[in-house]
């Protein structure tokens, strides 16, 4: 089962002459040489943190590497790239914030075409299935951001949430986690205000995982139905989430007194901003 050490970190076909693949989302094709290929995927074989091939004119290299050897590290650098992107679009206005995501499907589709190929000739084969489960993911919030298809949105959420079954996963948290949420935000624009709300709440009762104890999740769900006066509900949803980021009782570091200490009263500003009738203005509420 692959490792969730990369995950982890991103948080903070047959060999050819030539290896066309879609460039930017348009119909034209970007070819690839072998030799170019062949050093691409020497240079970046070995996956290293906050190290990858990030500008944009590496993505049809990435995309030709990914299609050529799809167990390599290739998904999970296109997983950074969608990271970048979250992380810059907290800062940007709604329109800004579109653009960004509905850029980022240039790339994240066809890896996710790749992919669901790949497992159809290796159904078996766990890390091919956890890379496109989370490409899939990616393709739902981006285009959930980027207001395109909700359907599809919708459908990539509720599939992900019914092949979750394995609860000895460490992904098994984040998955409730995330595909709850982007139920929640989906019921949302649809004009379920009652839907969102249980969506928040199933999201709160994940059982954590490496990552959202350690990070803790994003609140952008949480936020929207903030701003809709739904103040009670995240109250409890911060409750929550105190179970698993802030519970003394799963943290084993020297110094997880001082740390859980700090994340409570993170947990208690924000519901103390909440019962004032505000919404925290908090990085990961964005």
């Amino acid at each position: 089962m692959k490792s969730f050490i990369a995950p982890l970190v991103v948080s903070l076909l047959l060999s050819v002459n030539f290896w066309p693949v879609a460039a930017c989302g348009k119909d034209t094709q970007t070819t690839v040489s072998s030799a170019q290929l062949d050093t691409f995927m020497k240079k970046w074989s070995e996956y290293e943190p906050f190290q990858g091939p990030m500008d944009p004119n590496d993505e049809p290299f990435l995309q030709a590497a990914l299609k050529k050897d799809p167990q390599g590290p290739w998904a999970t650098y296109f997983s950074s790239k969608f990271a970048d992107t979250k992380f810059k679009a907290r800062s940007l206005s709604n329109v800004d914030r579109s653009a960004l995501y509905g850029a980022s499907l240039r790339y994240l589709r066809p890896a996710r075409d790749f992919l669901t190929l790949s497992v159809k000739a290796d159904s078996d084969n766990k890390e091919l299935r956890y890379n496109l489960h989370q490409m899939g993911e990616h393709v739902a919030l981006a285009s959930l951001e980027a207001g395109l298809d909700f359907a599809e949105v919708k459908s990539i959420a509720e599939a992900i949430l019914a092949e979750n079954k394995d609860t000895q996963s460490w992904n098994y948290g984040n998955t409730i986690f995330n595909g709850h949420t982007l139920l929640g935000r989906v019921a949302l624009r649809e004009g379920k205000l009652d839907v969102a709300k249980k969506h928040l709440l199933a999201a709160g009762h994940t059982p954590g995982s490496p990552q959202l104890n350690t990070f803790g999740p994003d609140y952008v769900l949480a936020r929207e139905l903030a701003e809709k006066g739904e103040r009670d509900t995240v109250i409890t949803f911060l409750d929550l989430v105190a179970s698993f980021w802030a519970n003394p009782d799963e943290k084993t570091e020297a110094n997880s007194e001082r740390v859980t200490s700090e994340k409570l009263k993170q947990l208690e500003s924000w519901k103390k901003q909440l019962r004032a009738g505000k919404v925290p203005d908090h990085p990961k509420w964005r």
